[in-house]
């Protein structure tokens, strides 16, 4: 009970936060050359999703078969963040540092693609291990009452 009020505060957290950078955005989209408009329009569509997907994961927090729509939602948000970022560091119209910026922004999107990725083969391979694991277990105490079976045969009175 306790992981779930602290999840449900940490959600409720992040969503004030993804609507301060969605107003940030949006403020954003009408100061920009023409040129970067579709790139600021992905960034910003892809916090629109990441919004919801916000909502969709504190309500997660009681409703737990949210989460595969929350996983889709969050691959989807970051595809459209990378196809932004991917355009504004290559921007001829942005600022050195904001194209830098934006370069930085989208790194940090393929590494948290790539830990995502990681985890998540990970999170598959637990159930294979522990398989494997236990088939190990059972295996060495056959073995096991097998060397039994030939000392009790070898120690019995002929």
């Amino acid at each position: 009970q306790t992981m779930s009020i602290l999840t449900l505060i940490a959600g409720i957290g992040s969503l004030v936060g993804f609507i301060l950078f969605f107003m940030n955005i949006a403020t954003l989209k009408g100061l920009v050359d023409p040129q970067d408009a579709p790139a600021v329009s992905y960034i910003h569509t892809a916090m629109i999703l990441t919004i919801i997907n916000a909502v969709l994961s504190i309500i997660g927090t009681f409703v737990p078969f949210l989460s595969i729509i929350v996983l889709i939602l969050s691959i989807v948000a970051l595809v459209f963040q990378l196809m932004g970022y991917s355009a504004l560091k290559n921007s001829a119209t942005f600022p050195t540092a904001a194209r830098e910026g934006a370069g930085k922004i989208f790194n940090a999107i393929i590494i948290s693609l790539i830990g995502g990725f990681v985890a998540g083969i990970f999170i598959l391979l637990v159930p294979v291990i522990s398989i494997i694991a236990y088939a190990a277990v059972i295996y060495a105490w056959i073995m096991q009452l097998q060397g039994w079976a030939l000392i009790a045969k070898s120690e019995a009175p002929m």
